[in-house]
C-alpha cells in the first residue's frame, strides 16, 4: 500500500516535503523512509540529493494511517490590508527559528513562518503603508503543533495601530479544542509557572485565565468533547496546561495529554476565531482589522468529530452562537 500526492508550495528535499504535507510525521520517520528508498519522485527512487519541484508526483511506500492528517500548505492568507496580514498557519509549522528550525535567512525548505512571510510580503510593502519592519511582528504566538489564526504587522504604522488593542484585551481569541472526557462550561483560573526562556529556573508564577464552552460531545467511541476555549491571558501552553489541570487533557497532546495518547492525528488545538470584544466601541476599532475572522476547521479535527458521531454543521452553528 502506498500514498501518492503532487508537490505543492516551494518543494524541497522529499522527506521535508512529506513532513510539510503530513505534519504528524516526525523527522526520524520521514528521513528513514527516504534512506530506505521508499519515496519515489516522478517514478524515480529518491535519495538525500533529490529535490522536489512543485507539480512533481511523489509516491511513499507506506500505509496512509502512519502519515496522519494532510496539511496542504504551510499557511493560507485570510486577510491582507494596510501593512497587516492574517494567516491560517498549518500544524507543524514553527513561527520562529529555534531548535530544529533553521534561521530565517537560511535556504532550508523547513523555514519558519517568520521567514515565509518575510520572503513573500516584506519586499512588497507599498510605500504608502508606512515604514516597513525588518520582519513580520506577530501579535500572539502559536506553538508548532497548533494551527490557526496568526496576525502579523509588516509596518511600524500597522504595529502601532494594532498592538494597543491587542495588549488591552480588546481582541477576543477563541480556540477550537477536542478534550478527553466530559468537561462542563467553566472559567479556569489556575496560576501557571512561567516557562518562557527568561523565566526558567525562577519559579515565577503568573495569573492565567481560560474560559471553556462546550459545543458538542461524542456519541460513539471514546468520550470526547468539542470545546471553544477563550484566552484572557497568554501564558506558555496555557490551554494545554489548564485542561490538564481540570483532568480533561487535549487529544493528541504528547506533553500534557493522557498516557498512551500517540498523537497520531495531531494536537487538537486550533486558533479558530478573532473578533472585536462586545464592550469595545466600534469607532475605536482599527480599520485594518476585521471585526470577526475565522479560520476553517482543520481536517484533523473534522475526522475525529465525525468518528465520534458529531454533526459538523450543527457543531459549527453552536460554536458561532457563543457570545
Amino acid at each position: 500500500m502506498s500514498v501518492t500526492f503532487v508537490v505543492a508550495g516551494e518543494g524541497g528535499r522529499p522527506d521535508h516535503v512529506l513532513r510539510a504535507r503530513h505534519p504528524a510525521v516526525d523527522r526520524t520517520l520521514a528521513l528513514a523512509l527516504l534512506k530506505q528508498g521508499r519515496i519515489h519522485v516522478d517514478g524515480v527512487r529518491a535519495d538525500l540529493r533529490t529535490r522536489c519541484a512543485p507539480g512533481q508526483s511523489v509516491v511513499v511506500d507506506v500505509k496512509a494511517e502512519r502519515l496522519g492528517p494532510i496539511s496542504h500548505a504551510p499557511y493560507t492568507v485570510l486577510h491582507q490590508a494596510d501593512g497587516i496580514v492574517i494567516v491560517d498557519k498549518a500544524a507543524g509549522i514553527a513561527m520562529h527559528p529555534g531548535t530544529g528550525v533553521p534561521d530565517d535567512d537560511g535556504d532550508s525548505d523547513e523555514r519558519p513562518l517568520s521567514a515565509l512571510l518575510r520572503s513573500r510580503f516584506m519586499a512588497e510593502v507599498p510605500p504608502d503603508d508606512g515604514d516597513p519592519l525588518d520582519g513580520p511582528s506577530f501579535l500572539g504566538r502559536l506553538d508548532r503543533p497548533t494551527s490557526g489564526l496568526v496576525v502579523a504587522a509588516l509596518t511600524r504604522a500597522a504595529l502601532a495601530a494594532i498592538e494597543p488593542v491587542w495588549r488591552r484585551g480588546e481582541v477576543r481569541k477563541e480556540y477550537l479544542v477536542i478534550a478527553r472526557g466530559r468537561p462542563t462550561d467553566q472559567r479556569i483560573e489556575v496560576p501557571l509557572v512561567g516557562r518562557r526562556p527568561h523565566q526558567r529556573g525562577k519559579a515565577l508564577v503568573e495569573e492565567a485565565r481560560t474560559d471553556i464552552h462546550v459545543v458538542a460531545t461524542t456519541t460513539t467511541g471514546p468520550a470526547l468533547t468539542l470545546l471553544v476555549a477563550e484566552l484572557f491571558t497568554g501564558r506558555t501552553h496555557q490551554i494545554r496546561r489548564h485542561l490538564k489541570a481540570i483532568g480533561h487533557p487535549l487529544v493528541g497532546d504528547h506533553r500534557y495529554g493522557a498516557r498512551g495518547d500517540d498523537g497520531r492525528d495531531g494536537l487538537m488545538l486550533h486558533a479558530w476565531r478573532l473578533r472585536r470584544a462586545p464592550e469595545v466601541d466600534e469607532a475605536g476599532w482599527p480599520a485594518l482589522l476585521p471585526t470577526t475572522l475565522e479560520a476553517p476547521w482543520p481536517e484533523r479535527h473534522l475526522a475525529v468529530l465525525r468518528a465520534g458521531g458529531i454533526d459538523i454543521e450543527e457543531a459549527l452553528a453552536v460554536a458561532r452562537r457563543l457570545r
